[in-house]
């Protein structure tokens, strides 16, 4: 079950590659991925400012677990509503075991232009196998509001 969710940018900026081809058109996205907790707001908030700045729509994502205890299901449905609501955002859910292969298929399908996440703790971990193939640059939104960019690491071939 998806909740279809894309929040619409003005005009795409000519960013163009080594070929003069532009990298974004009226299809190009940044995708925030987030989990069910408030604090996820920073995450929204960040690439919102980017997607507006760079003309592009934002697409905000989170993987929930197949099954749930309805109490856990229900606490998570209310944050990630109230983030709806509080950040003016439209979030797309996906439900799936396996939260890297989710990511990944909406990775493929979307192809954003720039991906943000959330940091775990002290430290800002990214899945090198997930972002890397795609030639994506990611930032890490961290909890104590610096944003750390990794530069694309590898170029998708249809982005090359």
């Amino acid at each position: 079950m998806f909740c279809i969710i894309i929040i619409s940018g003005g005009k795409p900026p000519h960013l163009k590659n080594k070929r003069g081809e532009s990298f974004m058109n009226e299809n190009s996205c940044v995708l925030a991925l987030i989990t069910a907790q408030s604090s996820c707001a920073r995450i929204i908030k960040t690439a919102k400012e980017y997607a507006d700045r760079f003309g592009c729509a934002l697409d905000v994502l989170t993987v929930q677990p197949l099954k749930a205890d309805a109490k856990q299901r229900s606490k998570d449905m209310l944050c990630l509503t109230a983030l709806a609501k509080e950040q003016k955002v439209n979030i797309r859910i996906a439900y799936s075991n396996k939260p890297v292969h989710a990511i990944a298929a909406e990775v493929k399908q979307s192809a954003p232009v720039h991906v943000f996440i959330g940091q775990s703790g002290e430290k800002a971990t990214v899945n090198e196998h997930l972002f890397v193939p795609f030639g994506l640059p990611v930032s890490v939104v961290g909890t104590n509001g610096v944003i750390y960019t990794l530069p694309a690491l590898a170029l998708a071939q249809d982005r090359a």
